[in-house]
């Protein structure tokens, strides 16, 4: 069975990425749960979740080890909270920076990296 790197990326990378977005949104940037999940375009409930460690929770100890990682995160958290449009484009960034060093990611989720297609990016 073969899984492209874009699809890791977006179903269990990028929860928690946006786990830690949102709690850095609250607790850093003052903003409400509600407030939080329009930002992200998510639910309340999610951001709950989120909050609660119900989700997104799977990468945390990861993602928190690795400082330039977290480093990404704090900026694209800022550029978000700032109404900065570049968002997206530190996300890619991110993405980008996630891909180089995926096997210990994948570990994390139970995917083995020869199960993994990487299709040329294309942003």
């Amino acid at each position: 069975m073969s899984i492209t790197y874009c699809e890791i990326f977006t179903r269990y990378m990028l929860p928690s990425i946006r786990a830690f977005i949102a709690k850095k949104l609250i607790s850093e940037y003052g903003y409400t749960q509600w407030s939080a999940a329009k930002k992200l375009g998510v639910s309340q409930a999610l951001i709950n979740h989120y909050l609660s460690g119900k989700r997104g929770a799977k990468l945390f100890k990861i993602f928190e080890e690795d400082r330039n990682l977290m480093s990404i995160i704090d900026e694209i958290t800022k550029a978000i909270a700032l109404n900065n449009a570049n968002a997206g484009d530190i996300l890619c960034k991110l993405c980008i920076n996630l891909r180089t060093r995926s096997k210990d990611f994948l570990e994390a989720v139970g995917i083995k990296q020869r199960e993994v297609s990487y299709p040329p990016c294309t942003i």
